[in-house]
């Protein structure tokens, strides 16, 4: 679980993110609590995730897109992911902007699937985009927007509804 919500007590913002992140253990049926995420950058505080989207990654590591941060950071949507490591216990914040949100900057929650190849497709608003492939080891997003179905009800700053199908040799 990486972050969550944080009850703001100055009522600034009903959706304060959270920093610490927890794992949990099947077999023993217990959270541990891991390192938090990091501040936003170029501060001492802020950061964290309110509502994020994790993808693991074929190493094991873990990737944290998106999110309402804490109440003291101005942004509207922590858009610089973050990489997990739990042989470090360490995250790291990416270089890359993911922008996820509109032009209002409001940002909504990206969908995001592990492909083979060990690229993360993401499903959102991306740099003016929809649907983009990141490099979560180079740090880039790559190629330009794939895409979209054409049809409206699938292709607004709202919703990018997606689904991974089984890929076929």
């Amino acid at each position: 679980s990486a972050a969550g919500h944080v009850h703001d007590p100055n009522g600034v913002s009903p959706f304060a993110g959270e920093r610490s992140t927890w794992l949990y253990e099947p077999r023993a049926n217990r959270w541990i609590r891991v390192s938090d995420l990091n501040p936003r950058p170029g501060a001492s505080n802020g950061g964290g995730r309110w509502y994020p989207t994790l993808v693991t990654l074929g190493n094991g590591e873990v990737m944290a897109f998106s999110g309402h941060p804490q109440a003291e950071d101005p942004r509207h949507n922590n858009d610089r992911p973050e990489r997990y490591s739990p042989w470090s216990n360490r995250w790291t914040t990416m270089a890359t902007t993911i922008w996820t949100g509109n032009a209002a900057g409001r940002g909504f929650y990206p969908r995001a699937h592990l492909l083979r190849d060990g690229l993360v497709f993401i499903a959102m608003h991306i740099a003016g985009s929809n649907k983009r492939l990141f490099d979560p080891f180079a740090d880039q997003l790559l190629g330009t927007d794939i895409g979209c179905t054409g049809i409206k009800a699938y292709d607004n700053f709202w919703d990018v509804p997606s689904v991974l199908l089984p890929l076929l040799p």
